[in-house]
């Protein structure tokens, strides 16, 4: 034997040593593989490429059909959930028979496919979920957010229509009133299998709010859009047993222009909708200048000075506390709303509404109202209902209706937590975003019985804390403007 030269045994010592640690350095680079890679296939592809390397082979590959296998490959199967679902192919040079050793690898290499290959299901499920409004099976309102973004950038590149269509069931509070919530749910549920049927494979439909929903029409122009939504009218009005809950629908349909962002496109087609309803309802309607013009005319009646002042009146006449404290709102609302770039005539009917956004207290027993103490859970469940009696007794005053909303929903938070609806983002009224901000404010500022006030920097503390969660982020920069401190951090 040639001196320096190791006997057989050491050879064969050092050549299994030298697969051994192959093997585990292709297992190492396949599980990193999995946990880097932008995607399953790409993560799948550069794990069968180790498991090529680890036995010699010539090429691999990972086959999720049952079709793309080639014919002498070495195949191990991977199975998940007690059901066949691929499998880890690798070919070796000259069809050389793969020993007991190279099979292990290729084992390990399979079971790190199965591991990768449950955790993109699983990733896809929690994301369908979040996606999915959970009563209907449509996109939820987060969900067609996005979806607008996608199909105006589409729309842009492909220089193609878009149109949407927002439907708001008429008077569907009647049929969780009068017939209770499991009829209200199984109409919604009939109301999304109508939508469904009404629109093509690749049209948009979601559940945007209680009792609204969303049509996106990507390649549709106006006018075809409207023959959409009066289909979806006549469907949901004729579709329903004469027994049935369902009372018909009110439906705002606009068109996408250059230039035009998610929110624009959305707030168009709900003014048209706005003007749906203001004619009649059961209708459908899109935006022109003539509609605009009108709907300006009315929000210009509505919100007379005097109607205003005399609520106001009766609201101090109950609670001194709440006047004081509302009157403190109403200017810092109206400052942020200027700061915010409002119009005139929006500034105004943001302070009217921070002015009754408590009006619904002046049903609230005095024994809650003035509890010197904490609340039980009974007595904060009274108080929550008082922007359901504030929107009440604005919409029997033919001259504040259109604070109504406003008042309603001026305890809805930015994530959606707070109430009566749930209502999240910009599904909120822009006035009712700045007086929970500005009103958040006050309250901490000022002394109850059951609590000391904060200081002012102890408030603004916890402004920026909620900005994003309670506080829309765009109102707090106003408002931190408008006290004077730094905005939030970028």
């Amino acid at each position: 034997m040639p001196e320096g030269t190791p006997p057989p045994g050491a050879r064969s010592a050092l050549s299994a040593s030298h697969r051994l640690a192959t093997a585990v350095g292709a297992l190492a680079r396949g599980a990193r593989a999995l946990n880097v890679s932008a995607g399953l296939p790409q993560a799948l592809a550069e794990l069968a490429d180790e498991a090529a390397r680890a036995v010699g082979g010539d090429s691999a590959g990972v086959d999720l059909s049952g079709s793309a296998v080639p014919e002498g490959a070495v195949t191990v199967p991977l199975a998940w959930d007690d059901e066949a679902r691929g499998a880890l192919w690798v070919r070796l040079p000259d069809s050389r028979p793969i020993d007991e050793e190279e099979l292990r690898v290729l084992e390990a290499m399979a079971d790190l496919a199965v591991v990768g290959c449950r955790n993109a299901e699983a990733y896809e499920r929690l994301q369908e979920a979040a996606r999915t409004d959970a009563l209907t099976g449509l996109l939820n309102h987060g969900a067609i957010q996005v979806r607008v973004r996608e199909e105006i950038a589409r729309a842009r590149r492909d220089e193609h229509a878009l149109s949407c269509v927002i439907i708001d069931l008429d008077d569907f509070k009647r049929v969780n009133d009068l017939k209770g919530h499991q009829a209200g749910d199984d109409y919604l549920r009939r109301v999304a299998d109508h939508l469904r049927a009404e629109v093509r494979p690749y049209d948009v439909v979601a559940r945007y709010g209680g009792d609204e929903f969303v049509l996106l029409l990507p390649g549709t122009e106006e006018e075809e859009a409207l023959r959409v939504a009066e289909r979806v009218r006549d469907r949901l009005r004729d579709g329903e047993p004469e027994e049935g809950p369902g009372g018909g629908c009110s439906i705002g349909v606009a068109e996408w222009a250059a230039g035009m962002t998610a929110d624009a496109l959305l707030e168009l087609a709900d003014r048209a909708l706005l003007w749906a309803k203001r004619t009649g309802k059961a209708r459908v309607a899109v935006v022109n200048p003539e509609v605009e013009a009108e709907l300006a005319r009315l929000h210009r009646e509505n919100g007379s000075p005097a109607a205003v002042e005399a609520l106001a009146a009766a609201i101090e006449a109950r609670d001194n506390y709440t006047a004081e404290h509302s009157e403190q709102v109403v200017a810092l609302a109206k400052n942020v709303a200027l700061i915010m770039g409002m119009p005139a005539g929006l500034v105004e009917r943001i302070g009217s509404g921070a002015l009754l956004h408590d009006v619904g207290k002046l049903a609230i027993p005095n024994e809650i109202l003035h509890k010197a103490g904490g609340l039980t859970a009974e007595e904060w469940t009274v108080i929550a209902e008082h922007p359901l009696i504030g929107e009440r007794i604005l919409r029997r005053t033919p001259q504040l209706a259109s604070l109504a909303p406003v008042v309603r929903h001026e305890h809805e938070h930015w994530d959606g937590s707070g109430y009566p609806d749930g209502l999240a983002g910009h599904r909120i009224p822009l006035a009712s975003r700045i007086i929970l901000a500005c009103d958040g404010y006050v309250a901490m500022r000022t002394a109850r019985p059951y609590r000391p006030a904060l200081t002012h920097a102890e408030a603004v503390a916890e402004l920026r804390a909620q900005a994003g969660s309670q506080f829309d982020p765009a109102v707090i920069e106003a408002l931190l403007d408008r006290l004077g401190e730094h905005r939030l951090a970028g």
